[in-house]
């Protein structure tokens, strides 16, 4: 639903037709998918990782496929890499602080605005804080 009104927003303020505005903003966000899997190649197995993850990306025929045709699909990829993103970003702060809790609110809302049935994706920032209280 977050996409869809996004587009037909975007469409009539430009007065653009929608399906153009939905494949322009699809491939925005699957260049916003590019970020978050990085940083987690990086935050996993250092600079190497981070290529081999930003190239994985780009040899997922499917995805790339993906990318300017699937309107439910590639948003909630992105969103959950953003998620995940944001959990292992959480895990590794020495201290948490408003920008964790800002950040959090952002990626928590980015999954429940593109599919509001992924509601059980709350669980990754907290098994992030769990394994962080355990430490």
């Amino acid at each position: 639903p977050g996409l869809d009104l996004l587009v037909a927003t975007l469409a009539r303020a430009a007065g653009t037709p929608e399906v153009a505005t939905r494949h322009l903003v699809q491939g925005l966000v699957w260049v916003a998918l590019v970020w978050p899997v990085v940083g987690l190649g990086r935050r996993a197995a250092g600079r190497r990782g981070a290529w081999l993850s930003g190239l994985a990306l780009l040899g997922l025929p499917t995805l790339l496929g993906h990318s300017c045709n699937n309107p439910k699909d590639l948003p909630l990829a992105t969103a959950c890499a953003w998620l995940l993103f944001t959990a292992s970003w959480l895990g590794a702060a020495r201290r948490l602080g408003w920008r964790h809790a800002l950040g959090l609110g952002l990626a928590l809302g980015y999954v429940l605005a593109t599919r509001p049935a992924a509601w059980f994706l709350v669980a990754a920032p907290g098994l992030a804080l769990a394994g962080r209280a355990w430490a």
